[in-house]
């Protein structure tokens, strides 16, 4: 069972806190979760950490095990450099 109070209507949430120094803000609506962007790519999973680590596709890191893929306009994965075929 839930101790939290509800939410009375018309009241307000609170406001989202402020980013921290050196802290990046949320990212935005064109970033995906890696099990997506590799689904989208048609590659594993660990293919993708790989991506992300080596900075192959723009990545952003959210916390500890947390990374967003930027996807380009055509909704795959966004490579930092041209990739040969």
């Amino acid at each position: 069972m839930s101790t939290r109070t509800p939410r009375t209507p018309g009241a307000r949430r609170a406001a989202p806190r402020p980013a921290a120094a050196g802290e990046l803000p949320p990212p935005p609506r064109n970033w995906t979760t890696v099990k997506d962007a590799a689904d989208r790519a048609g590659v594993h999973v660990a293919t993708v950490y790989r991506w992300c680590e080596s900075q192959e596709v723009e990545a952003r890191r959210l916390g500890r095990s947390g990374w967003r893929v930027r996807l380009a306009s055509d909704g795959f994965p966004l490579f930092r450099t041209e990739r040969s075929a």
